[in-house]
């Protein structure tokens, strides 16, 4: 016979990494902002704060919360090979900075989308200066 279906009384599920990072990236550069619920993680997308801490970014990483403060940032070069989701969010930073940031590396082009195609034709329209290569 079926035996009856026992969930859990209780599940906590680790914060998503990908939907934090554009939070973070606007508190780099307006009102800070603090995302909670961001513990320990093996998820890659977790690099938001390594790459916005070499931008210049002040970040504040305390428990499961990270607070992003405004600041001004340098340009860098980001390897993207391990965070190919993150190169929207992270262009449209570089694209704030004054000078060259270069991204490289990732499957940009082989994702749900040209992500390098359309993130250019984006920050051009908005005005920044891009070379897609």
């Amino acid at each position: 016979a079926p035996q009856p279906y026992h969930g859990p009384n209780r599940v906590q599920v680790e914060g998503d990494w990908s939907n934090a990072a554009p939070w973070l990236c606007w508190g780099r550069g307006g009102e800070s902002v603090t995302v909670k619920g961001m513990a320990a993680s093996l998820q890659g997308d977790k690099a938001v704060c390594d790459v916005l801490a070499q931008m210049g970014a002040r970040l504040h990483i305390t428990g499961d919360r990270v607070t992003a403060f405004r600041g001004s940032l340098r340009p860098t070069q980001i390897d993207a090979r391990d965070i190919p989701d993150l190169v929207p969010v992270l262009a449209a930073v570089a694209a704030a900075i004054p000078g060259t940031t270069t991204i490289t590396g990732g499957p940009l082009r082989l994702k749900e989308s040209d992500r390098l195609a359309t993130t250019a034709h984006t920050l051009r329209a908005l005005g920044a200066q891009v070379e897609e290569r």
